[in-house]
């Protein structure tokens, strides 16, 4: 039946957007940590960080690329930057955890692409081999040529530094300045649907058109509506 193709193609185009979703990747490697003190209330940022490696924006022009590091300096990919709040627990050589919903962190990509968003949580731990920092984003942003996407499941940060120990600056005893060696990190969300708006309506107006025709022929309409399903 040619009624049931159409219900077909209209269920396909309502279908599709949550079959192309996959997974973004965004990959980094060097840059250093800051910290502006040893204790509570101290917080870290993250700077001259690189983007090695993207993938999973195929969807929307945007192949998967990566670069050989170290090689590709000074611009690689793009640039990855962060800072957090207060540290609210803890300290930064011990480990710690950092105030809720505060902080940013920003992903420079060269084609066109950047995501950002503020820290939902975010902790900072001492391995005894390396330090770890661990965040979680809600409702990041990512921007394609223009066009933002609200990134509403969790966006994962995680990142660490190398073995080497960090560098300590005091003033008398104080502990006034920390410095880490990022080693390398990634961040991981679940891509948005390419033009989700315009296939769901394409997808509703082929439904509404099957439903239409379905009920023109079973009321009795003629024959000239068989022969252009026919030529359908």
């Amino acid at each position: 039946m040619k009624v049931t193709r159409i219900l077909s193609l209209a269920l396909m185009a309502l279908v599709v957007p949550a079959a192309v979703s996959a997974q973004v990747t965004f990959t980094n490697n060097d840059g250093t940590f800051t910290a502006n003190g040893n204790t509570t209330g101290s917080s870290l940022t993250l700077t001259s960080s690189v983007l090695t490696g993207i993938t999973g924006l195929s969807g929307f022009g945007i192949p998967d690329s990566a670069v050989v590091f170290p090689g590709c300096e000074p611009s690689c990919l793009g640039t990855i930057s962060l800072s957090t709040g207060a540290l609210s627990s803890g300290t930064m050589l011990a480990g710690g955890t950092f105030a809720a919903n505060s902080g940013t962190f920003s992903v420079s990509y060269t084609s066109g692409v950047s995501f950002s968003g503020t820290f939902a949580t975010s902790s900072w731990t001492n391995t005894g081999v390396n330090y770890q920092f661990t965040g979680t984003i809600l409702n990041g942003t990512l921007t394609i040529n223009g066009t933002m996407y609200t990134i509403s499941q969790a966006a994962t940060v995680q990142f660490t530094t190398t073995g080497s120990a960090p560098v300590i600056t005091k003033t008398g005893t104080k502990i006034t300045k920390i410095t880490f060696k990022d080693n390398q990190g990634t961040t991981n969300f679940m891509a948005p649907v390419p033009e989700p708006g315009t296939l769901s309506l394409f997808g509703s107006g082929l439904i509404c058109l099957g439903l239409l025709t379905r009920k023109r022929l079973r009321s009795g309409a003629g024959t000239g509506i068989r022969r252009k399903l026919v030529s359908f």
